[in-house]
């Protein structure tokens, strides 16, 4: 099974219009922050210095972990990781400028986290929209049912924030979601299933590396999948299973090789020598049993609750619902455009200009007796059988 051209040509343009707005954004006031100055800080210690400490930038920011008589970022170090090759390069072209001019960081510091933030948590998220509208189309959405999701997620969800800031948040929604995606191609018989596998695999892989909170839905993105496999002959499961396992486990080796480098092991977190913030003693790295008013404020809190930005969302769980009880094809059949909330359902299955019988019975349906809907559904259906 491949994706139809026009398909490719949508998602490609979706890619690069969402990358094109993120990159023109920017992270603008939020790059002047402890979280963003601690992961940048550890690129340049290790272009400009080759040590993973970062003694020199340690006045500028609290977030931060010490460790034997040193300061180190405090974060997983996947985001910084993706940014060093960027920064490198940039550096490279600029003449290598100072990073600390006169105790202040330098504008060329603020520079690379603007570049940075595009070329790694813009391209990614931009990739992760475009991903969705792929597997929207693949879950039996409409050409415009899917752009309309993928649109969604890229514009009017918390993912349009946070792909323009150097933070973790991002790039990590962006790794589950395609992730997710690949492994619904691998396991729906997409041509070169094992390579999907593999994408599978070392996707949530990183996102861990990106940001350790991501393993909890790492295991739950996994748990669908060998749901899915369960359709596959037993073999060709535990092959693409095991494929994506060994890619998970080989994507994680540079936290190991990471956390050696730093704390001379490599099973030690940075996590677990943060400065300050003693919520972080807490439970596992500040993960705890949930509480009801964290939810409430997730959900629902002005500052960042989740449905009160983005209150489409509140349809979601009907939506994963239907998919699950009809089945991956119930999206096109239960498809409706706009005017459909009042009563005047149009069945649409092809992205193909309208017919004149079809046009119409559109206007018919807009400004006529709600008899028109017949003819609708009717001009619609032959035309799907012409």
């Amino acid at each position: 099974m491949t994706l139809a051209p026009v398909d490719r040509r949508i998602a490609a343009t979706l890619f690069a219009a969402l990358w094109a707005v993120y990159a023109l954004i920017g992270p603008g006031p939020s790059a002047v922050n402890p979280n963003s100055i601690s992961r940048m800080a550890f690129v340049f210690a290790v272009l400009e210095d080759g040590v993973p400490t970062i003694d020199r930038f340690a006045p500028f920011t609290v977030d931060r972990a010490a460790f034997e008589g040193h300061a180190y970022m405090d974060k997983a170090p996947g985001l910084s990781l993706m940014a060093l090759p960027v920064v490198a390069g940039l550096r490279a072209v600029a003449g290598r400028p100072a990073t600390i001019a006169d105790g202040v960081l330098s504008p060329f510091f603020w520079l690379s986290i603007f570049v940075a933030t595009a070329f790694t948590v813009g391209v990614w998220t931009a990739a992760a929209t475009a991903g969705l509208f792929v597997l929207a189309r693949r879950l039996g959405a409409s050409p415009m049912a899917a752009l309309f999701a993928a649109s969604a997620y890229g514009l009017c969800t918390p993912a349009f924030g946070w792909a323009t800031a150097f933070f973790s948040h991002g790039v990590t929604g962006a790794l589950l979601l395609l992730g997710m995606a690949a492994g619904v191609f691998a396991s729906d018989g997409w041509r070169g299933a094992r390579r999907l596998a593999l994408l599978t695999g070392a996707l949530l892989g990183w996102a861990v590396v990106v940001e350790f909170t991501s393993g909890v839905a790492v295991l739950a993105i996994l748990a669908g999948g060998v749901w899915r496999l369960r359709r596959l002959p037993v073999g060709e499961a535990w092959g693409l299973f095991g494929l994506a396992c060994v890619a998970g486990v080989a994507a994680v080796v540079p936290l190991g090789v990471y956390n050696a480098w730093c704390f001379g092991s490599p099973f030690h977190l940075g996590y677990g020598d943060v400065v300050g913030f003693e919520e972080m003693q807490r439970g596992w790295f500040g993960i705890t049993l949930p509480r009801l008013d964290i939810v409430g404020a997730l959900l629902f809190g002005e500052k960042r609750g989740l449905l009160w930005v983005t209150p489409l969302l509140a349809v979601a769980p009907w939506g994963i619902a239907r998919a699950l009880v009809v089945g991956d094809e119930s999206t096109r059949r239960a498809e409706t455009n706009w005017w459909g909330l009042f009563n005047k359902q149009v069945i649409l299955r092809r992205c193909t200009a309208p017919t004149k019988q079809q046009r119409k019975a559109v206007y018919d349906a807009f400004f006529k007796k709600s008899s028109a809907k017949p003819r609708v559904r009717a001009a619609v259906t032959n035309s799907d059988r012409a």
